[in-house]
């Protein structure tokens, strides 16, 4: 299972995309085959939803952030995607509906001692690719208008995919958690034995990196932590002149030189 997590600034605009024909009239027997507490539970996903209904509910999406006026940057709509690889075998509306609960859960549109954020889960006909899939539509503001946090949602997704996968007996996505940090060179390993260093700078890094992850309950206190172990930091943003951050580059000085992550 891939998940896939964009943002963006109107649940209106999405919904309508969603329940639309799509870009390549690939979008049939649109469905919500659940939704949040915000939105009513299960109670759409009863039956076809009239056109007032598809309308009414882009504006549900957005209407926390309409009325806070919190507009978080890089945009209050929170969209992730989650596919089968084609030819998998197909998950029924209850579990999807099931899959969809275990995600949002575990970012946390609904939790217990916060107001819950507005959220769905829409289903449709297979991608031009045969993928059998559905899209999750998601306020990143709660109905008090405070921000759901989303620090290192994209590892939260992997992890529940890879819990899917185990669970309906899912084909595994290989390589997952990525290809890791490259090997080390002989030159870092000759400068390591020549400066007495007790690790490679590049394994320190990484270390002080993964502890304050491991640590931090927020974004905001992992780059306090980070820099407060003396790691030089700085945001890197999503293209096209969006205002999101989507990562860090990382950097520490080590006998006056700059060592990077890689």
């Amino acid at each position: 299972m891939i998940g896939k997590i964009t943002t963006g600034a109107s649940g209106r605009v999405l919904i309508r995309y969603l329940f639309g024909p799509g870009k390549a009239n690939e979008h049939t027997d649109q469905r919500v085959i659940t939704s949040g507490l915000a939105l009513g539970g299960d109670v759409l996903a009863a039956g076809a939803l009239s056109s007032q209904a598809i309308v009414e509910l882009g504006s549900d999406l957005d209407g926390a952030n309409d009325l806070s006026r919190a507009n978080p940057a890089g945009g209050h709509i929170w969209h992730l995607s989650l596919s089968l690889p084609a030819g998998d075998r197909p998950l029924t509306d209850h579990q999807w509906a099931e899959v969809a609960r275990k995600a949002t859960e575990a970012i946390g549109f609904e939790r217990e001692g916060l107001e819950p954020a507005a959220w769905v889960a829409v289903a449709h006909g297979a991608s031009a690719q045969g993928n059998q899939h559905i899209h999750i539509a998601a306020s990143l503001v709660r109905l008090d208008g405070s921000r759901v946090e989303t620090w290192q949602s994209k590892r939260t997704i992997s992890r529940v995919c890879a819990e899917v996968e185990r669970t309906y007996g899912l084909t595994v996505v290989e390589g997952r958690a990525g290809r890791g940090m490259p090997g080390l060179t002989r030159a870092e390993l000759e400068r390591t034995a020549r400066e007495q260093l007790a690790e490679p700078p590049r394994i320190t890094l990484a270390r002080i990196v993964r502890e304050a992850s491991v640590a931090s309950k927020d974004e905001a206190e992992f780059v306090r932590r980070l820099r407060g172990s003396g790691v030089l930091v700085r945001p890197r943003f999503e293209t096209g002149g969006n205002e999101a951050v989507v990562g860090y580059s990382v950097a520490v000085r080590v006998h006056h030189r700059l060592i990077r992550a890689m």
